[in-house]
Order: structure tokens, then sequence, then C-alpha cells
């Protein structure tokens, strides 16, 4: 019965461990934005995530520092330890240390966690960048939750159980007064159990000095993590003898209970068998309750090649987040099959981006039972790719109404912003035309007046002057009513040069006012963009507006800005550079903070580059800020293609 006790109890930690780390791969997808912090922050949503489950969430960089940029429970950023500490090092550092170099997701022993934390193991995933493991993301869990998984198992009267883990130290123990016991040693003679391949039984004075019985079992997928249970001799002795009681008996029957025996040993193989599902049910109904309060639904499925996909497992309140009825939602495989027409090919999009390229995002529409629409976001990653071309993917829904709504209204403030410091050169701008066909009217009506017939057709070059100069003003002016237009469409394929010049015939005269000359090199024949117009545009207004301001503020006469593209394997590349006096040191990482600026109080409203952020990232694109060795700021844009989006993605377009 002691074996099997163990046995049971091993089984439910790896259960109750795998669905925590399904969990965090979730987070993993969901967290880090560039915006926040340089991407070493938790994303709102994913803090709603961490309060739910009720355990703590931290983010650590790369070796050999283990920077620690995310803790859940610290109050400031200035807590975090910037450097691993040392009496973590051989038990978190060494699992960190697995993980950066394979990629895969770790365990560690029990430690005294930083910030007031008491006693903890954590479980940790890899957060990829491209080809390059960029940070680990974890769930720290407490030993009293530990304790707690294995208090749920009945142990017999006088029992107690004891989980060590590979360095052998206690882990957890369900003794009354065992608090004391968590991270020191187990006594010498358990720590044999490690020269025991998976379960043994043992034999020693126990944690309470009786001498005792212990039962071990290894638990799977763990660093030697090891369950004891543990009963005192004196307590077998007392079964012992209650059976030996039967001993006459038991030798009368003694030929017809081999017989039986077979039997038995089958029944007792089945038992273990349900009880190893049993506890596995357990562990996913407890992560079930969690993810019931969550603000996403939470999926793992298993895509094929040809992209058709399989439900495995869905935890969240998905009735919340989609606003439908969840006796209507019971019908439903995946969320996505709720999706506008438009949209219907949103999870096709999604898992064949995931299958190529390890991980992917799609933005898609529903429509609610009150005729709304709400948008949702899909993040997914594949967490396991097979020889046949299909894959394990986790990911997660969650509803982007609210975000889009003030995303958009930021950007028409921002843009309304843009437009009356923009207010006095456009001017100018207008009244170059205008002026021209003033001087060209009055000349041509002289002309007329004076010479009759005869100057005619000096009065017609003078008048389609004018037509020319109207039509270049009505040009002027219809950019300004489509700049300052809401902008909701769908990305599309584009011109980066045509919107360089969209943008250059906004903010042109400004720059010829401040004596800063514009260079532009974009190569003929550059592929197109996968974007939208109208918010590329106030980017690269926002980007030349700010390089103006950098030039002049800095007392610099004259000065250059220039704009060149390329073509590269990340997709179309557009560099907008000065040679002003560039971004300190002290600034440069908080330059995507919301309303943080360097101008003068009513000079600035701290929005511009955030939105030039949010813009890009809506793109699938990337804006990187930086100064150039020579002198002078450099913002680096990175485009979608619009032939290798719709190569991955070809109803993307339909």
């Amino acid at each position: 019965m002691m074996a099997h006790e163990a046995r049971e109890i091993a089984v439910d930690i790896r259960g109750r461990l795998k669905n925590f780390e399904h969990t965090i791969q979730a987070l993993a997808i969901y967290m880090t934005d560039p915006a926040q912090d340089g991407g070493r922050r938790l994303s709102e949503n994913a803090v709603a995530l961490v309060e739910a489950i009720g355990e703590r969430l931290f983010i650590i960089g790369p070796p050999p520092d283990f920077a620690m940029t995310f803790n859940s429970n610290a109050t400031s950023p200035d807590e975090l330890p910037r450097r691993l500490p040392n009496h973590l090092r051989d038990v978190v550092g060494d699992a960190l240390t697995r993980l950066f170099d394979s990629r895969a997701t770790q365990i560690s022993g029990v430690f005294l966690a930083p910030l007031g934390g008491g006693y903890r193991i954590a479980l940790a995933v890899p957060v990829t960048r491209g080809d390059e493991v960029a940070m680990a993301a974890g769930m720290s869990i407490a030993s009293n939750t530990v304790a707690a998984w294995i208090t749920r198992h009945a142990v017999r009267p006088g029992s107690y159980a004891l989980l060590f883990d590979g360095r052998r130290n206690v882990i957890a123990t369900t003794l009354p007064d065992g608090g004391h016991m968590v991270g020191a040693p187990v006594p010498d003679w358990l720590g044999r159990a490690a020269g025991i391949p998976d379960s043994g039984l043992l034999r020693g004075p126990g944690l309470t000095g009786t001498d005792t019985v212990m039962a071990i079992h290894r638990v799977p997928d763990t660093p030697g993590w090891t369950i004891a249970v543990a009963q005192p001799v004196e307590a077998l002795h007392e079964d012992t003898q209650a059976a030996l009681g039967t001993l006459p008996i038991v030798a009368v029957l003694m030929l017809g209970a081999f017989v039986v025996s077979i039997a038995v040993a089958i029944i007792e193989v089945r038992r273990r068998a349900e009880s190893d599902m049993a506890a596995l049910d357990r562990g996913r109904q407890e992560v079930a309750r969690l993810h019931g309060g969550l603000p996403a639904v939470i999926f793992l499925r298993e895509v094929t090649a040809d992209l058709s996909s399989r439900h495995l497992y869905k935890g969240g309140d998905a009735a919340k987040v989609t606003g439908i009825d969840a006796a209507a939602l019971e019908r439903i495989d995946d969320l996505a099959e709720l999706a506008v027409e438009e949209h219907a090919n949103a999870s096709r999009r999604l898992y064949r981006v995931v299958l190529e390229a390890g991980e992917a995002t799609v933005e898609w529409a529903l429509q609610r039972p009150d005729g709304s629409l709400a948008w949702m976001r899909t993040l997914a990653r594949a967490l396991e790719r097979r020889p046949d071309g299909s894959a394990l993917v986790v990911g997660y829904v969650t509803d982007v109404t609210d975000a889009r709504r003030l995303v958009a209204q930021g950007m028409n403030a921002a843009k309304m912003a843009t437009l009356g410091e923009m207010a006095t050169g456009l001017a100018h701008e207008l009244n170059q035309p205008l002026a021209v066909i003033a001087t060209a009217a009055e000349t041509a009506l002289r002309r007329l007046k004076s010479a009759g017939a005869e100057g005619a057709a000096d009065a017609s070059v003078r008048l389609e002057r004018i037509v020319n100069q109207a039509l270049r003003a009505r040009a002027i002016v219809d950019h300004l009513r489509i700049f300052g237009h809401a902008d909701e469409g769908e990305p599309e394929p584009l011109s980066l040069l045509g919107a360089v010049e969209g943008a250059v015939s906004l903010v042109g005269n400004q720059l010829r006012l401040a004596n800063i000359a514009l260079v532009i090199d974009i190569p003929p024949g550059l592929p197109k963009i996968h974007a939208r117009l109208v918010p590329v545009e106030q980017v690269l207004v926002n980007l030349l507006t700010n390089a103006r301001d950098a030039i002049r503020g800095a007392g610099i006469d004259g000065g250059t800005i220039t704009v060149s593209a390329r073509e590269t394997a990340r997709g179309i590349e557009l560099r907008v550079s000065d040679d002003g006096p560039g971004i300190s040191a002290a600034v440069i990482d908080r330059v995507f903070e919301p309303f943080f600026t360097t101008k003068e109080v009513g000079k600035g409203t701290g929005l511009g580059l955030p939105i030039c952020y949010g813009t890009m990232k809506s793109f699938g694109g990337s804006i990187v800020v930086g100064n150039r060795r020579a002198g002078g700021a450099e913002v680096t844009l990175t485009f979608p293609s619009a032939a290798a989006t719709m190569r991955a993605a070809p109803h993307a377009f339909a």
C-alpha cells in the first residue's frame, strides 16, 4: 500500500507541473511588450493571469548575470536583483543554464526566494526572439502549495509524506510541524534513495527519530525529485500481527491463494492504471479551475501539415471573452469558427505561420448577439514540431476590442496634435499656390484689359498656371483630409516610396523653413510593404518632425535628414537618420514609454514614439531607436513585405 501511495502522489505531482507548464507557455506568448521597458515587463492581461493563478511569475535574462527583470511580487523595479544571488546559483542557476542551452523547459530544486518569498520551486520556459532564447519566463510555486497537493492524497493514520529534490533538500512535507524542515537536507540514510532507479523501500530513523520504513518513488520528468511515504515500523508490526492472526486459515487455503494471486496481480495493475488516470484528472481539474477566472482562453491543439487541427485542451472564461452565451459555445471546437465572413480563414492563416515560423498572431472579429463587432487576438506558438509537418500548438485568445478602440483614439489624437504643430508650415504651403494664383489672375486680367484679343495667348498661359496651382492646393487639402481621417482598415500591399512622398508633402515645407536638407534614398523596384497608408505616413511624419526638432533644439544651423530603404531577409527596412545631437543614454530606454518626452512643456505629448511602436507592431513590423556612430539619431523601421505575407497567408488578401 505504501508503495502504491508513493507512486500515486508522484504521478499527481508530475501532472500538476505539466499543466502549469502549459499555462506558462501560453503566458510566454502573451507577455513581454517591447514598448514596456524594452520588453521586460508583463502586459496588463498577463498580470491579471498572475493574480488569477495565485502564484508568482518572473522574467529572467540570459547568462551570466541572469538579471531578474520582472517579479509579480515586486512593488518597484528597484527591488529586482540585477544579478542572480549567489545562494541561488547552484539551484536555480543550473536550471537556467540548461534552459538557455537546450531551449527546453526546466524545473529547479527548492530555494529561498528573494523579495520575502519563503521556500519555493521554479518552473521556467524559454522565450525566443528569432533564433535566440532572449529570456526565461517562469512561475515560482510555494512549498506550501506543493504540500497541499500531497495532502489531498489519503495517507494512512500515523504516516506522513515527504518530497525532496535532486540535491536531497526537502521541498514539502505533510508533517504537522514540518515547516522548519523545508529547504533542509534529508537524513543521510534517506539520501541513499538517489541510488535507487525509480522506486523502492528504505528503513531508518525517519524525520521524527522513530524507526521508520519509507516507500520512495521518483517524480517523472523532474530533476531528481523523490516522494517518500513513511510509516513507523511499530505500526507496520501491528498490521503484520493482525494478518498473522489468520495464519491457520491461510495455510489451509495456500493452494487456492496461489491461483487467486494471479487474478489479484492483474487487478492491482489495473487499479494502478486507474489511480494514475485519477491523479492526472485531479491535476487537470485543478488547473481548469484556475484557468476558469482568466481574462483569456488558453488552448492546446494538434495542428497537421494540411492546417486542420484537433482540440486537446481549452481553459478560461470563453463566454466572458467573446460575449457569447456559454451554452452556444459548447458546440464550438475552435473560437475562430465564430469569425465574421471576411475573417473566416483566421485559424488557417495563424496555423500556417506557426508551422513555418514557430509563432504567430492574428486579429479577427466576431459578431456578438447584440449585433456589435468584437475584436479577438489569437497568439500561438509551436510547442513541438514533428517530422510529418504537424505540431502541438499552445496559445490564447483575448478580447482586444477596447484596446483597439483606445489605440485608434490615441492615433487620431496624435494626428490632430501633429496637424496642430504643422499648422504654420501648412499655412505657408497653401499660401504659395494661392499667391501664385492671385498674381497670375491679376496679370492675366490686366493683359486682357490692355491688349484685348492680342493678350489672349499670354492670358491663356497665366490661366494654365492658375489651374495647376489650384490643383496643387487641392492635393494638399485632400491629403490633409485623408491624414486626419480615422483609419481602421486592414493592411494591404503598399508602396513605401508613395508613403514617404505623402509624409514629405505634409512636413517638407517645415524642413525647408528650418533650413534642413532632406535626402531620400529609396531604390526603384523596392518590393511593396504590407501595411496601411495613413498610419505609415503618421509614423514618418512623427519621425521627420522629431528629427527636425532635435536638430533645431541643438542650435545647429541647417542639418540633414536622410530617409533610406532596402530589402532584407526580415522584410523591408527603412531608416530615418539625422545629424543632430543623438539620444542620450539616460533616456534611450524610455523613448517608447507613453507620455515620456524630453521636449519643453507644451511642445510634446510623449505619445509620438509609443504610437509609432504600436502602429509598426500592428503590421507585424518593428521599430528600433539608436544612435549613429557618426553622430545623430537613427530610427529603423522593418515592415513585412507584401509578397512574403501573401506567401505565408494567401487568404489574407482574399
